[in-house]
């Protein structure tokens, strides 16, 4: 969604297949760090893939126009407030 937002009509299928592209590269990289489970604790490269991912989505907040806008954040914390008043089940 974000990727056909920013881009004009002309320039959507370049920019899908480079998305596409950078998509697969990142699943043949997957593939080869899971052969690394041979080699190295299983541990140890999930906490380095959830930090990567963490990373990644930390980033995306502070980039413009892809991380909410102060606005969204008022709204979300204004609902979060009202939490206590939400039907429960049970």
């Amino acid at each position: 969604m974000i990727v056909q937002r920013a881009t004009p009509p002309e320039m959507r299928g370049r920019v899908s297949s480079a998305f596409f592209v950078a998509r697969d590269v990142l699943f043949l990289i997957g593939m080869g760090a899971a052969g690394l489970a041979d080699y190295m604790d299983v541990r140890l490269l999930y906490l380095v893939s959830a930090l990567m991912l963490t990373g990644a989505g930390a980033a995306i907040l502070f980039m413009p126009d892809l991380g909410p806008s102060f606005a969204d954040w008022k709204r979300t914390f204004s609902l979060l407030r009202g939490v206590e008043a939400a039907p429960r089940l049970g």
